[in-house]
Formats: C-alpha cells, structure tokens, sequence
C-alpha cells in the first residue's frame, strides 16, 4: 500500500522519452543517450531557445542513472518522486527536487573535454567563471595478444580483427566498426611487450582519439617455463637413471631434439644449466638465453629383498 496527499499519480515528464530510450535500457544506453541529446541541445550549439530542452535532459539523465531515483520513477511517476509519499511501513519517499545546474551535470559528464571550445573562449559561460579545459584523450583499446614460446621464438606475423568507436557523418553520435591490424612479433619478445597505434583507438564527440594498444602475453608451454630470455625444462627419471646417469632428450622450440647426457648423480635439487639454448635476446635475436634442466626422479613403490640387499651393499 502506498499512502499519498495526490489525487493522481500520473507522469508529467517522460524520462524515458526525453533521452528516447527503452525502459530496460541499461547505464551505459543512458550515458549514449544523454551525450547524444546533451550535444544536440546545447544552447550554445543550437540557434533556437533550446535551454528548456537542455534543462529536460539534464535531468532525465540525473534520475535515470541513480537507481534508487529511476526505481521511484518507474513504479510511480514523476510527481511522486519529486512530491514525495509515505510508503506502508511510514517511510518517505521521493521528495526530490532537481536543482543542479544543467551545465554543471554536463561538465561533469563530460570532464575535461571541450565540445564547444569556440563558444566558451569567445561567447558568455553558462554557469562556469573558467570555462572548459582541453579536451580529454579516450582512453585506450587495450587487446591481449596471444603467442605461443615458438612464434615468439622464432618471431611471427598477427593478424587481428578489433571493434572501436568512430564518429558518424555528422559527427554528433558514434558507431562501432571492425578493422583489422596486421602486427609484426619480433624473436625474443617479452610479455608485456606494447605496440602501440597512435590516435588509433575509440572516438567519442569532442574528445581526442585514443589509442589502440596491443600487449603482448604468451601462451603456457606444455614443457618449457620462460624466465626472461632462459627457459627451464624438467626432465623426468627413474631412480636408476639419478644414480647411474642419463641422456636427457629435449624437443627445442625450434622443432628439434637436443640431447643432453647426465654423467653426474642427480639430486631431487640437482640443475644443469646449458648456455646458449634458451630464448632469443629481443635486442640482439642472434644472442639467447640459457636452458635449465631440472629433475623429477620417479621412486619405486616396493623393492624386493634382494634388491634392498644389493643397495646396501652399493652404497653403504
């Protein structure tokens, strides 16, 4: 039940309507909707009196995107959110007065970007003594771009397909493309590596473009670790082979097998470091890393008497 002084509770203002959007639209059809509007009506762009219309949006915008606020406006109106009621339980609701200056919820909107620069560094401000900053940079794309240790080993070519924001004709709304980067991946590039596309990324109105970044990530290698410009194997053996010595097979990135030997007992903590057979070097690709040999010896589960005697024997 929902207790009121009103005979009606009707709606006088649309909010809906004033941004021309759905009701189940979501936060960020409310903030597309209310730059498209804020833009179209501005009285500094428009040359008839477009103040009322400015003021409108202003506030549907405010109401809209504060959901305790829209939640009130949905279920009773607009007159109740502004008049206020008293709910069953006694509490108060609505009562709520737009009195935010319109410039000042679009200034906010906006930050430091400057849509009409011309109108405030040579016409009246409209509400603010120091006019607009320079417009703000988009903020950039940034893609994930996968690579597996032997494309980034031997260095390798991308292509990839990504959607940003342009400006439509008439420059005052957006639309989504897809466009297509082709990128050149260099041996011995680390993660983390950027490549950057200057004023290559999302446009909005009266914003600089921003930038699309690539960054480089590499995919887990089913027996390589990479540190750096080394790389780390781990190579599994039996106790026998610990003890007597081995010879280590290794498929390299380049698509080769390597053999190691293992003359020496090997300990759960033993390594063999080999020089020149890990990653490129991203500066110099001729110059590489080292590789790490570690072990994983694979103990037996029973021993017979006899061959616990003739370990004794051996070793003790």
């Amino acid at each position: 039940a929902f207790r009121s002084s009103m005979s009606a509770l009707t709606h006088t203002k649309d909010y809906y309507a004033i941004l021309q959007i759905k009701r189940t639209c979501n936060l960020d059809d409310i903030k597309t909707a209310f730059r498209r509007m804020a833009l179209q009506y501005h009285p500094s762009k428009s040359g008839a009196d477009t103040k009322q219309q400015f003021s409108d949006v202003a506030e549907a915008y405010t109401v809209l995107k504060d959901e305790k606020l829209r939640a009130i406006f949905d279920q009773y109106g607009e007159k109740t959110l502004k008049l206020g009621a008293v709910d069953a339980k006694g509490e108060r609701l609505g009562g709520w007065t737009f009195t935010k200056d319109p410039e000042v919820v679009f200034n906010e909107f906006f930050g430091s970007t400057n849509p009409f620069s011309e109108y405030y560094n040579k016409g009246p401000k409209l509400g603010f003594d120091n006019g607009y900053r320079n417009p703000q940079k988009e903020p950039p794309i940034i893609v994930n771009l996968h690579c597996s240790l032997e494309e980034l080993y031997t260095g390798c070519t991308k292509r990839c397909s990504v959607t940003k924001k342009v400006l439509t004709d008439d420059g005052k709304d957006t639309k989504t493309v897809e466009i297509v980067k082709t990128l050149e991946i260099g041996a011995g590039w680390k993660e983390g590596t950027k490549i950057t596309f200057r004023k290559e990324g999302n446009k909005w109105p009266g914003n600089e473009t921003g930038d699309l970044v690539f960054v480089l990530k590499h995919l887990p290698h089913p027996w390589f670790e990479r540190k750096g410009s080394n790389l780390r194997y781990t190579a599994k053996i039996s106790l026998a082979q610990a003890l007597t010595g081995c010879i280590v097979d290794v498929e390299m990135l380049d698509g080769k097998t390597s053999s190691f030997t293992v003359e020496q007992v090997v300990s759960p903590t033993k390594t063999i470091k080999i020089p020149g057979k890990g990653m490129p070097k991203a500066k110099d690709p001729m110059k590489k890393g080292d590789l790490t040999i570690g072990f994983d010896v694979t103990y037996p589960t029973s021993l017979t008497e006899q061959q616990k005697k003739i370990i004794r024997e051996t070793l003790c």
